[in-house]
């Protein structure tokens, strides 16, 4: 539904944008009050959604003539606010829950609020990135559809209270940076994990999800050596279909000609469309509703796409 939170089904995500084919794509938060949030990285048309976790990661790269291109990598987030004084403070994550001694951007995308307790100190921030109030010891802060709230606990929120007050202009630095100089740029990230292949070899995972030696259904992306984009998905959990251990998946995807590949959220999230049709079998015997999807468009489609998701 267009918001950093919440879940929809991959049938209500590709109506919605007139989608040729879609498979469901990152891990998600499952309970909470931010459940649906990316449990990974993510970047929507450019802008830091979350700050993800240290595993590898599905990036869509900046078109070149009308080539869409895809790379894998593992993304490091880089964030903080700085004063005009010059004075700066680490931020410590996106759109997720405030913990001890956090300091987070909390950006319009995720909802109306901030959804946070009062044992913090909010500062709220306009387009301009001028605060025009902060909030002690309130939470669940409104935020501006422009802007921004800053969210603080902690160390974190002394500081806050200290070297911010209404007036004061912000700039705001968040970044999701590749651990590969030749990695792409990035328009669009989605978090996903372990790396499948890297150079046209099946890679041995060295990311230590519990999943990965038991056979479950899977979605991956990857592509070939003639820049050929792959959207994977494997049927398990059923009579018909065990699954696959993710090195099973690993060779499937070397076999199908990737020299890059990763594994993206799978079991009961596994889900694959074209043409309005769900072609693979979900394990939970109906469609799970998924935090976010990887859709394919025509040129039209693809333009009108980008342009209501821009609005956010």
């Amino acid at each position: 539904n267009d918001r950093a939170i919440g879940r929809e089904t991959m049938s209500s995500l590709a109506k919605r944008y007139g989608a040729k084919a879609a498979v469901n794509s990152g891990y998600f938060v499952t309970t909470g009050p931010y459940s649906g949030a990316s449990a990974g990285a993510y970047l929507w048309n450019g802008e830091v959604v979350s700050n993800g976790r240290n595993r590898t990661v599905l990036l869509l790269c900046a078109e070149q003539n009308g080539v869409e291109k895809i790379d894998t990598d593992i993304v490091n987030f880089e964030g903080k606010i700085t004063t005009s004084k010059g004075l700066s403070h680490a931020v410590t994550g996106v759109n997720r829950p405030r913990g001890a001694n956090d300091l987070i951007v909390y950006r319009p995308m995720l909802g109306p609020t901030t959804l946070t307790d009062r044992d913090g100190v909010e500062a709220i921030v306009d387009a301009r990135g001028r605060v025009v109030k902060v909030e002690d010891g309130a939470g669940n802060t409104e935020i501006p559809r422009d802007g921004y709230v800053i969210s603080a606990s902690g160390a974190a929120a002394d500081w806050l209270r200290s070297k911010v007050s209404q007036g004061s202009a912000i700039q705001l630095d968040l970044q999701l940076k590749p651990s590969r100089p030749d990695t792409c740029k990035a328009t669009d990230i989605v978090g996903g994990g372990p790396l499948l292949v890297r150079n046209g070899k099946a890679m041995p995972s060295q990311e230590n999800l519990a999943h990965e030696a038991k056979r479950h259904p899977r979605t991956a992306a990857g592509y070939t050596r003639r820049g050929t984009i792959l959207f994977v998905t494997v049927d398990g959990r059923q009579s018909s279909s065990a699954g696959m251990r993710i090195d099973e998946l690993a060779q499937e995807l070397v076999s199908l000609g990737a020299v890059e590949a990763v594994n993206l959220d799978g079991g009961g999230s596994t889900t694959m469309l074209v043409n309005g049709r769900i072609r693979n079998s979900p394990s939970d015997g109906v469609e799970r509703p998924v935090s976010d999807g990887l859709l394919v468009l025509t040129g039209g489609e693809h333009r009108r796409g980008f342009s209501q998701s821009s609005k956010h």
